[in-house]
């Protein structure tokens, strides 16, 4: 039986096998009937927030190891001093080398592969960038071009020009990073520059599958098409399948997988905001949720700030808003995502 708009509710309602079912898709969206928490068994882990206007914190210079500098002093040694203290989230750097390094959580929670960062930059341009990749094992470290890509060609970088603002949210079993930057946005009275923001997670989620050996992400968040997915759908790579590991390429989605087109919001929301977390796919199978990411039903963005603090109605927890971008060719619709600055749930 196909479903309509018309009898879609007839449909759903018949095809549900219980009452303890806990959600469906339709229409290439997932809708949940408990709270992520409760569907996936997990526990509130609180996250810390290292900005690039701390006192002590490193650059985001066009030295080609910026980016590296960055997760050394976020992930492991800290920064600052006496009452500017801050911590790193104990992960482990090995291999350390100019602009390059492996970082690993040190978590016994934690799946333990490699997170491998290599940095290049161009000081003409004012340009500094890094690759990452996601490995379970050291390798000899290669010049920035000659990455190989992950499974299905899959790429991870991370790229600064024109901006130097970042921002790393994270624990001691994964991160965020990131990173300010500005595109050209087509407008009624021309082109001009305005703040946008790309990021980077790499670490563990919670798996719905049992006894999932491989339960760690890398992916980068971007401008795509006009899908909210486009923004990482040729980047999320899974630290391996659920029973081995060799990496494998992610799908996500989420109950805006799709972008919802609303008036434009300048420095504010113009009517209240609706967001859904995002959760991976394998072979069109649910395989987990990612940690502390929301998408964003608003077209937001701002004039002088890459990100902003933002609070939702129904929360408690403070979370960062930015904007990937505005995509000329879909209409002006944006991208835009919301990382939680309290607490995950792994």
């Amino acid at each position: 039986m196909t479903a309509t708009k018309q009898n879609a509710a007839e449909y759903l309602t018949a095809t549900m096998p219980s009452p303890d079912f806990r959600g469906f898709c339709f229409n290439k969206a997932l809708f949940l009937k408990q709270r992520s928490s409760e569907m996936f068994n997990t526990e509130r882990v609180q996250v810390k927030v290292y900005r690039w206007d701390d006192a002590g914190a490193p650059k985001l210079t066009t030295d080609a190891g910026a980016f590296k500098t960055i997760l050394k002093s976020c992930l492991v040694t800290g920064y600052g001093e006496s009452e500017n203290r801050k911590e790193g989230l104990g992960w482990s750097i090995e291999q350390e080398a100019e602009s390059a390094a492996y970082f690993r959580s040190k978590s016994e929670k934690s799946a333990g592969a490699y997170l491998l960062v290599n940095g290049d930059s161009s000081s003409y341009y004012g340009l500094v960038k890094a690759r990452f990749k996601v490995l379970w094992g050291l390798e000899p470290h290669v010049d920035y071009g000659e990455m190989a890509p992950e499974s299905s060609n899959v790429i991870n970088e991370l790229y600064c020009e024109g901006r130097r603002d970042w921002i790393l949210i994270g624990n001691n079993r994964a991160f965020w990073l990131i990173v300010g930057g500005v595109y050209e946005r087509n407008s009624e009275n021309g082109y001009k520059r305005t703040p946008c923001a790309t990021a980077l997670f790499f670490g563990d989620f919670h798996s719905a599958a049992p006894y999932d050996i491989s339960n760690m992400l890398l992916m980068s968040v971007r401008l795509g098409g006009y899908r909210l997915e486009s923004s990482f759908a040729k980047s999320s790579v899974f630290a391996g399948s659920v029973d081995d590991k060799t990496p494998y390429k992610g799908f996500l989605r989420s109950l805006f997988s799709y972008s919802i087109n609303t008036n434009e919001a300048v420095d504010s929301i113009s009517r209240q905001l609706i967001a859904s977390p995002f959760y991976t796919f394998q072979n069109g199978h649910l395989r987990g949720m990612i940690p502390g990411l929301l998408g964003a039903a608003t077209a937001w963005y701002s004039n002088q700030n890459c990100f902003e603090k933002y609070q939702l109605v129904n929360s408690t927890d403070e979370f960062l808003i930015f904007t990937t971008g505005y995509s000329d060719a879909d209409n002006g619709i944006g991208r835009n995502f919301l990382i939680n600055m309290t607490a995950w749930d792994m």
